[in-house]
């Protein structure tokens, strides 16, 4: 069998892919079986630090947080002191 590196990049890929899609199903079914089909009443808490929200204001990051489930704030730590009025108010 003649094997060029066309034909192992196809065979790897096609190995890698059909790995991946087993390993997913494999683990699905794993979690579902520990759980013994209940449910949880974990939720999950995100908060974000304030450069990561989109918008050009803390009002509009802030509406962006909360339009999107998040519950935790971080404002950035420079000049925090003169920002007090700022953050209350959004």
């Amino acid at each position: 069998m003649n094997f060029d590196r066309r034909s192992f990049l196809k065979t790897s890929l096609a190995g890698a892919a059909m790995v991946t899609a087993g390993g997913t199903v494999s683990a699905a079914n794993s979690l579902d079986k520990l759980s013994g089909g209940k449910t949880s009443k974990a939720q999950l808490n995100i908060s974000f630090q304030e450069g990561i929200a989109p918008g050009d204001s803390l009002k509009k990051k802030l509406d962006f947080m909360e339009k999107h489930g998040v519950v935790g704030f971080e404002p950035g730590g420079r000049g925090l002191k003169g920002r007090v009025k700022e953050i209350k108010d959004a």
